[in-house]
């Protein structure tokens, strides 16, 4: 019974061959009677195999060599068209007028108000009084042109007082009427556009700016800032030098105008006058307005 059991066993076995490769051929033969389309999708199918492994044979042919090659070409063509870009983009900067406003031939005040006026006429109501010229506060000074007067102003006072620094505020601008004032200069490096930055938002996040202690702060923090994120304001301090030179280059023209009128203005009411020595007050004059102008530069 057992040897009969053992048998039949053995006997299932190639039945299960001969049946897994009579489905074989019975595909192939499925396949060979199929509609063209069905032929025509297999070969494609075969040879979008093939184009597969082709890619694979190629990436993994590539030596490490090659590889560096493509990404030092690639790398260049990059940096060859963000220079395009900047030459393209200083090209289209343009003067900023805004920053160097024309001085007026007096200082700009803030307008008196009518209980202001009144009490004035009253402290001043004989006619052996002598009315004082203004002098300047806050309110006035921050209606003058760019941050240059009002440097000038504190260091006169801060030298004499409020009244002489008026007087002599009253002079500076009839000296340099119709000049504009020099343009700010430019940041000195990156760091210190991202340390001008954090000193604005410094104040909401961590309070008052404690010059001496968070400088040394700002100072890791920009150690440890991403280059992408340092390449935003380097990529910035050089726009601000482009343009500062744009703004200089400018003035100066500006300021070559303003002397030869300056010259003949003074010269012609000097000869009015009736003053002698025309060729050598000529030459004191240009003198004298050449050292206006280096004067206001520096400041």
């Amino acid at each position: 019974m057992k040897r009969a059991s053992s048998s039949s066993v053995e006997g299932k076995e190639p039945e299960q061959q001969s049946g897994s490769t009579n489905s074989s051929d019975a595909a192939d033969r499925a396949t060979a009677t199929a509609p063209a389309a069905v032929k025509k999708q297999k070969v494609m199918n075969d040879d979008a195999d093939d184009d597969n492994h082709n890619d694979a044979d190629d990436t993994h042919g590539a030596s490490p060599r090659q590889e560096a090659e493509k990404k030092e070409e690639k790398i260049e063509e990059e940096t060859k068209e963000e220079a395009e870009k900047e030459v393209d983009e200083a090209s289209l900067l343009e003067p900023q007028l805004e920053l160097m406003p024309l001085i007026p031939a007096q200082p700009p005040t803030v307008p008196l108000t009518d209980e202001e006026e009144v009490e004035l006429q009253k402290k001043y109501r004989y006619k052996y009084q002598t009315r004082p010229a203004p002098v300047y506060k806050s309110k006035d000074y921050a209606l003058w042109p760019g941050k240059l007067p009002q440097a000038v102003f504190g260091s006169q006072k801060n030298i004499h007082n409020a009244v002489v620094a008026s007087d002599y505020m009253r002079t500076w601008f009839a000296q340099y009427q119709g000049l504009r004032t020099p343009p700010p200069k430019a940041a000195r490096s990156s760091y210190a556009l991202y340390y001008n930055t954090q000193k604005t938002h410094w104040k909401d996040t961590h309070g008052k700016l404690n010059q001496k202690r968070d400088s040394k702060k700002i100072g890791v923090l920009w150690q440890n800032l991403a280059v992408a994120d340092k390449a935003i304001y380097e990529h910035q301090y050089d726009r601000s030098h482009e343009q500062y030179t744009i703004n200089t280059q400018y003035w100066h023209d500006e300021a070559a105008k303003w002397r030869t009128a300056k010259i003949q203005q003074i010269v012609h009411q000097a000869n009015n006058g009736g003053g002698g020595g025309e060729g050598s007050s000529l030459e004191l004059v240009e003198q004298q307005v050449t050292a206006l102008i280096e004067a206001i530069s520096r400041d």
